[in-house]
């Protein structure tokens, strides 16, 4: 099969990445990442890279003779390899410790690249691969906070800096206009096609008497209350307080503590409970 041949050839170039003493830190169906001495110049890893991209390419004839020995078939295989990215710093996300301990998650990461497709950046670029800051649901304020706060996780002192993003961020949720705090979630199926479990953006469809088409976007707000979930329309009625803290709480403290599972790093779970408690405190003082 396709994927079975996909795991063959990482394979194959696992084995030409430890001929020349580099490990294979991740892999997934048609690509992989190798990790390189960190003591190296940035040059360095570049010319390494290139070189063992065009080892790998000439080795290819030597991969096929694996399952065939039809020399036209060999000369015109297409496998090929390219480096497509270089990270100056990555952090990659893990399975739970309670699974199997360094096996990854697929395609979810984050790091500061230095070289895509063949060219060096003038400047490091942050990037960020499967985590919330791209998914339509995560409200807009929410994607710029949570690419800070994985970028946090790249820098020396980042627990100072989530502090003070937090005591920031605090203040600067009230005054977002409320577009910028919408959950788009799509509706899947009519409403009343929803009957063994009520899904929550359903149920802010429900508590705002709302009437909208299977297709379109349920505009989710938390709220005060019992309701705790609401359907924005400016052209509604509706009387609400927005929650600002289970906002916080979801789209901050809860992807902080989630760094600590995902991604085995013990301190962000001390980090997440400060700000829990924090959060805590200021309710119970309202």
């Amino acid at each position: 099969s396709i994927t079975s041949c996909g795991r063959q050839l990482i394979e194959w170039v696992k084995l030409k990445a430890e001929e020349k003493n580099l490990k294979i830190i991740y892999g997934d169906t048609d690509s992989c990442f190798i990790g390189f001495d960190s003591k190296l110049s940035f040059e360095d890893v570049v010319a390494q890279t290139k070189q063992l991209e065009q080892d790998i390419k000439t080795s290819f004839e030597e991969f096929m003779q694996k399952f065939t020995n039809n020399i036209i078939t060999i000369n015109t295989q297409s496998n090929t390899a390219e480096c497509e990215k270089i990270y100056s710093k990555l952090m990659m996300s893990y399975i739970s410790r309670k699974l199997k301990k360094n096996q990854t998650v697929k395609k979810r990461y984050f790091g500061y690249l230095s070289f895509y497709k063949g060219k060096i950046l003038d400047k490091e670029k942050l990037s960020i691969i499967g985590f919330d800051t791209r998914k339509y649901g995560t409200p807009a304020y929410f994607k710029g906070i949570l690419s800070n706060v994985y970028e946090c996780f790249l820098i020396d002192d980042y627990d100072a800096r989530l502090k003070y993003m937090y005591k920031q961020m605090k203040i600067e949720i009230k005054n977002q206009p409320i577009d910028n705090l919408l959950m788009k979630i799509k509706l899947s199926r009519d409403i009343d096609k929803y009957i063994k479990t009520t899904p929550i953006h359903v149920r802010a469809l429900k508590n705002s008497k709302a009437d909208i088409s299977r297709g379109e976007y349920v505009n989710m707000i938390f709220v005060k209350g019992d309701t705790e979930v609401m359907h924005y329309d400016e052209t509604l009625d509706l009387k609400f307080f927005l929650d600002y803290d289970k906002y916080i709480e979801k789209f901050f403290i809860d992807k902080v503590h989630l760094l600590d599972d995902k991604l085995n790093f013990e301190y962000a779970h001390g980090l997440s409970s400060y700000f829990k408690k924090d959060l805590n405190s200021t309710a119970g003082n309202k």
